[in-house]
């Protein structure tokens, strides 16, 4: 059984404790965010898993989800000094007993110091065989500065009666701030309820039996986003890229998906002057994969390059979230499968810092509903407990004919669960607008 005293004086064993507290234990990395230094540890994976912990704490004020940690691990360039595997076994060794994390946590600081202290010492020491005395006393001066710096120690609110409430208005006021990165649908009840519409770090789901309209959402979805000058990075798994790009000039353009091919020279001149009017110079990046051709990872390398190019990402889309590969295939199988592909998707999109619209397949007792929910989503149930939002798109044979679909919000992760919203379905022209009431 290790003793205060022990580890005190095993700095080795200290290190390993404190190494799992900074990727597992909120509270301490909230309190020693500043002082872990990712590059002073022993190895590549334990430096690069304590550079992401970090990244994303002090990006989001939370700990890293496992599901985040193994879409970065996927996507990171193989090196010989490198080792994967390494890099999971450490995120999943067990930590120290729950009677010793408070001693941890108290030794850290002095832990911090003592490793400050030597850091320090070796850069003067390099500083001796290599430049003046002046330069040895200035490279020491600089450390003891350094060591005399206190630390910011993390954001603590506290809520009392009769007490100044403007920082805890604040906070409420980030969540439900309407976020100016949001992406639309251009269906101002449906954004009403998304908050302004989808938001970086979100994972939107629509749910519909075959046939219902669920690519046509999408692309409409993305084509809104276009406009609102946005760059867009939308993934195929079934259609191809011209039937994407047919689709989603209909809708800019007015004319039909079957009748565009033939009427080139009028849609480019459309498109030309409404773009032109609009201001809009973004991108819209269109990738086609096989039926379980490609992984998240992928996709997360794929936006990661649109990224080094220069293409800011307003919104990526995937057509659709079923039929990705998975990592690894589970052997329980597609039930399990299509829960982790769904963790990281969502995992993708906090990670990016973008929103994620996808689709899913409904079962096909829903096509004998005029309206449906979660229960009726196939295989998984886990991937709509995954996402933020998951729209059904409902209807029946008399709204069919009228061109009419309701959207039901299956889930909402704000207000708004249990609505339907009444819209005109344009599904030649993979449109979708707000009904006049009539």
């Amino acid at each position: 059984m290790s003793t205060k005293a022990e580890i005190k004086r095993d700095d080795k064993n200290l290190g390993s404790y404190i190494f799992w507290l900074a990727t597992h234990h909120e509270d301490f990395i909230k309190k020693y965010v500043d002082r872990i230094h990712p590059e002073t540890w022993e190895s590549d994976e334990q430096a690069w898993l304590l550079e992401e912990t970090v990244k994303y704490f002090k990006k989001h004020h939370k700990l890293i989800p496992e599901e985040v940690l193994l879409i970065l691990l996927a996507a990171k360039k193989v090196s010989p000094r490198f080792d994967k595997e390494t890099v999971v076994e450490l995120y999943k060794k067990g930590g120290p007993r729950e009677e010793v994390i408070p001693w941890v946590m108290d030794d850290a600081a002095e832990y911090f110091k003592r490793r400050d202290i030597r850091e320090v010492l070796s850069e003067a020491v390099e500083t001796v065989s290599s430049g003046s005395p002046d330069d040895v006393v200035q490279a020491l001066n600089k450390g003891v500065r350094e060591l005399n710096r206190t630390p910011d120690d993390g954001r603590r609110f506290e809520l009392r009666v009769n007490q100044d409430l403007g920082p805890i208005w604040e906070e409420i006021g980030r969540e439900y701030i309407v976020d100016e990165r949001a992406a639309s649908t251009g269906i101002p009840d449906v954004d009403s309820i998304l908050g302004g519409g989808l938001r970086p770090g979100e994972l939107g789901v629509v749910l519909a039996p075959p046939g219902r309209g669920k690519s046509h959402w999408l692309i409409h979805c993305a084509r809104t986003a276009w406009w609102k000058n946005r760059n867009v990075a939308f993934y195929s798994f079934e259609m191809s890229e011209g039937r994407v790009f047919a689709r989603f000039l209909a809708g800019a353009t007015g004319i039909g998906a079957n009748e565009i091919d033939s009427q080139r020279a009028r849609a480019d001149k459309r498109l030309t002057q409404k773009a032109r009017k609009a201001g809009v110079d973004a991108g819209f990046f269109v990738r086609r994969f096989g039926d379980n051709e490609a992984t998240v990872s992928d996709i997360y390398n794929d936006i990661a390059s649109l990224q080094d190019e220069g293409n800011d990402i307003g919104l990526v889309v995937i057509d659709y979230g079923d039929i990705i590969r998975p990592e690894v295939r589970s052997a329980r199988g597609r039930v399990d499968d299509q829960a982790e592909i769904y963790k990281a998707l969502r995992g993708m999109a906090v990670s990016l810092d973008v929103p994620v619209w996808t689709a899913s397949q409904a079962n096909r007792d829903s096509l004998r509903k005029s309206s449906f929910g979660l229960e009726n989503v196939a295989d998984s149930f886990d991937k709509v407990k995954i996402a933020d939002y998951v729209i059904a798109l409902c209807q029946d044979g008399t709204e069919k004919t009228a061109g009419r679909m309701r959207l039901a919000f299956a889930k909402s992760r704000n207000n708004g669960q249990g609505e339907e919203i009444l819209v005109y379905a344009e599904l030649d022209k993979a449109f979708f607008r707000e009904h006049d009431g009539v």
